[in-house]
């Protein structure tokens, strides 16, 4: 019998992951050798990968995420818009998809709807960056959709920042988890 797990990898992009992106922090580079791991195994079990990937307009004040996102980042055709190398070899695992996004919700605007009505999941993995925005977002659509979701919470991540705004990192994070987990009804385990 066929694996019907998808696994949506969320922005594991250079601009986030990789020292002097845009938007870098350790804390989120430091999911890598676990979410590698976790891949490594899914893919062997025949689940099917979808990379989300940011992907905005190289004028990033045209863009609509410029709005409430204060750093540009993810320019199309940019490194920083590229899928960490650590992860580049599951691109061509068996079915893997990349989806191109230009919101923090990886079903808007984009196809992934689509292709999972095609795949027909019995259940969606949710992991990488940031918790508390792309992921959050698309977690709660695929919960809109009907879909069961789990959130390995060792996969995800977000960022600390203090400016423009301050951003907490562990609390975001931590916020986000339990709003999936008591309002959306997303299964949040450990890898």
């Amino acid at each position: 019998m066929r694996n019907k797990e998808v696994i949506l990898i969320i922005d594991m992009l250079n601009d986030f992951c990789t020292e002097g992106g845009a938007l870098f922090s350790p804390r989120q580079a430091d999911i890598i050798p676990a979410l590698q791991r976790f891949l490594e195994e899914k893919t062997k079990q025949g689940a099917t990968l979808v990379f989300a990937c940011d992907w905005h307009d190289p004028q990033f004040s045209q863009d609509p995420e410029s709005h409430w996102m204060p750093v540009p980042h993810a320019g199309r055709g940019t490194w920083g818009a590229q899928i960490v190398d650590q992860l580049q070899r599951f691109l061509a695992s068996p079915g893997a998809i990349e989806i191109e996004k230009t919101t923090p919700d990886a079903f808007l605007k984009t196809n992934l709807e689509q292709v999972l009505k095609q795949l027909q999941p019995d259940s969606l993995a949710v992991v990488g960056v940031c918790t508390d925005i792309c992921v959050e977002a698309t977690a709660r659509t695929a919960r809109y959709l009907g879909y069961k979701v789990e959130i390995p919470q060792d996969l995800v991540a977000t960022y600390d920042s203090e400016s423009p705004a301050p951003h907490p990192g562990d609390a975001s994070h931590q916020q986000a988890l339990r709003r999936l987990r008591d309002t959306f009804g997303v299964k949040v385990t450990r890898a």
